[in-house]
């Protein structure tokens, strides 16, 4: 997470900013790593979370169109 402003925060989702809603989630603090979906915090996640949850969407993505 990026930055606050009133109940919405800012998140660089892999080089793209976006604003999304905090309402779900007030104590997230700059620095958090977030999982985000519909524009809403819904959880705050540990730096260890953040990573296995990034590792495994790039395998999935890497699997993308292949079929076997």
């Amino acid at each position: 997470m990026v930055r606050h402003d009133g109940t919405m925060v800012e998140v660089d989702t892999g080089g793209q900013v976006r604003w999304y809603s905090a309402v779900a989630r007030p104590e997230v603090r700059t620095g958090d790593w977030v999982l985000t979906h519909a524009n809403l915090v819904l959880t705050i996640l540990t730096e260890d979370e953040a990573a296995e949850m990034a590792d495994t969407l790039a395998e999935l993505a890497g699997g993308a169109g292949h079929e076997g």
